[in-house]
């Protein structure tokens, strides 16, 4: 026992500690007589748990004890209960356990802002391992008869599944997220029931934490007439919002039960799950605010298009979204700025589709489209057209919303055409290769919706496939080397069609072909089936 626990301890001060414990020559029989032992030290030791790092890893030697030995056992025999602790009390200590704590966020707000500077301490890492073997143990010893026993239990076991299955937080891990999918998968009626989701998690933890309903709205969750008039607030870092430090979780919570609610569900408690998600759109963070975002991309799309209007609430939606768009380097963090902008291109585009989504609100759709792309991409452009790895993001939204516009996207072509063809003819286009293989990805989507016009720039666009191709085709293949080229063959097959007829195209391959070897490949797609243009 002493090997283990001894290696346990080793494993858990580490800087980032191992999913699991691995230890060569133990024998078996030492763990029948010591999985009750670490059992009743790890409920103590949650019961002392004061937020610190050392306690934290202490918490996770013990995890480690414990799992190896019921490794151990459970290779053995595999029959009935191992312990004699009440499952019911090392259920309510891990689901505690699995809760992330102010030190965390304060670690995590350190590792994302590059002007604080500061080294972090490892406390996101250990508590991954954590949650890890804590969602391990909770899924080997969780029954239907142990949730049923008491309320508390289901509801705890419900919040940390929650808590650990939002893959947009920074705690989340791909091992853990299986972990809780299995969990939730074998229990799903009892820890997405309605008494739950919307009996305990909205009403009794989302409502408290978020406080009075924002003046933008009614507390029905309707727009408000007259927004009350009220004093400005003197912000102080006492003021700090509950939902932030003191339940960081809060909004994985809210995702988890809007993800899990019926659409009817979601129309139902509209009045409780609008109101945090606004108050959160105009007070949090970047991080929260791009989070929110998300989570009302889902609401919007659950609702009828008939319910969106009755609320009136479109204007109010589109007003607090569109601030998320502007979060832009250099002044924001890339990782910060990036999601911030697909999230809020995400919602925008699903209230545009909602909010108009009869066939006498077409215009008015397109119209709320282009507003994106103009408001959205262009302006972003504006101030961080030199970040590649932003504009890789602005190219990967506008193809979107070039596809949902159509030919209506047309009256922007010009800058269209140039935003995909600057970075292909770039000459550090191989610096970051996959900026140009969104550009061209785009620049397809372009041709194929507005290829009646597509021949007024016809040399702009081959030039640049041209200088990218004579990049990239004597570069050693990889990934993203091959998806460019592959991506620059298709532009030139849609490049075809839309000149087809014309014969510039034809004179133009014979003359490339003719000039420098290595073009032939450039055209091997043309006359493919399947890739042919809106023609």
């Amino acid at each position: 026992m002493d090997t283990i626990k001894k290696a346990a301890n080793d494993a858990a001060w580490m800087n980032i500690p191992p999913r699991e414990l691995h230890i060569s020559g133990v024998l078996d029989e030492e763990a029948p007589s010591s999985l009750d032992l670490i059992a009743r030290e790890i409920i103590e030791c949650q019961q002392a748990a004061d937020g610190t790092l050392e306690s934290s890893r202490k918490f996770l030697s013990k995890l480690y004890a414990y799992n190896f030995i019921w490794s151990l056992q459970s290779a053995a025999e595999s029959s009935g209960s191992i312990i004699d602790v009440p499952s019911e009390d090392l259920l309510l200590s891990l689901c505690e356990a699995l809760r992330p704590t102010e030190a965390i966020v304060e670690e995590i707000d350190l590792e994302k802002d590059p002007f604080k500077g500061l080294p972090p301490l490892p406390h996101l890492a250990v508590f991954k391992a954590t949650a890890g073997i804590s969602l391990s143990i909770i899924c080997d010893i969780l029954t239907l008869n142990l949730l049923d026993s008491k309320p508390q239990i289901k509801h705890d076991v419900a919040l940390a599944v929650a808590t650990h299955s939002d893959r947009s937080v920074d705690w989340y891990t791909d091992e853990n997220g299986k972990i809780c999918e299995s969990i939730l998968d074998a229990y799903a009626s009892t820890l997405a029931a309605e008494s739950i989701l919307v009996g305990y998690v909205l009403k009794m933890i989302i409502k408290p934490l978020f406080g009075k309903v924002p003046g933008s709205i009614t507390e029905t969750g309707r727009k408000a007439i007259r927004k009350p008039q009220t004093k400005p607030e003197v912000f102080t870092f006492a003021d700090e919002k509950p939902w932030i430090k003191e339940r960081p979780e809060a909004l994985s919570l809210l995702m988890f039960t809007v993800n899990h609610l019926q659409d009817e569900g979601v129309e139902q408690n509209w009045h409780l799950i609008v109101p945090p998600i606004l108050t959160t759109l105009d007070e949090g963070d970047i991080v929260s605010k791009s989070h929110a975002c998300e989570i009302l991309n889902h609401v919007i799309r659950s609702v009828s298009p008939q319910f969106l209007s009755r609320t009136g609430l479109g204007s109010v939606f589109e007003e607090a979204i569109s601030p998320c768009l502007h979060y832009v380097p250099p002044l924001t963090p890339i990782n910060h700025a990036s999601r911030s902008f697909k999230a809020a291109v995400g919602a925008l585009v699903g209230l545009s589709t909602r909010r108009y989504a009869d066939k006498e609100d077409k215009a008015m759709r397109y119209q709320a489209l282009d507003k994106i792309l103009r408001e959205g991409v262009f302006h972003g452009m504006t101030y961080a057209g030199e970040n590649v790895k932003m504009v890789e993001v602005f190219l990967e939204e506008t193809s979107v919303l070039v596809g949902l516009m159509g030919v209506r996207c047309v009256r922007h072509l010009s800058k269209l055409v140039s935003f995909c063809t600057a970075p292909m003819t770039s000459p550090f286009v191989m610096t970051y290769p996959e900026v140009a293989y969104r550009a061209a990805s785009t620049l397809i989507e372009i041709i194929r919706n507005c290829w009646a016009r597509v021949s007024e720039y016809n040399a702009e666009i081959l030039k640049a496939v041209v200088f990218c191709w004579m990049h990239v085709k004597d570069e050693e293949p990889d990934w993203i080397v091959e998806l460019l080229r592959e991506e620059l063959k298709v532009v030139m097959v849609v490049l075809e069609h839309a000149n087809r007829g014309t014969g510039w195209f034809e004179k133009a391959r014979t003359a490339l072909v003719g000039k420098e070897k290595g073009f032939e490949a450039l055209f091997e797609l043309i006359g493919s089936k399947g890739l042919a243009t809106g023609q």
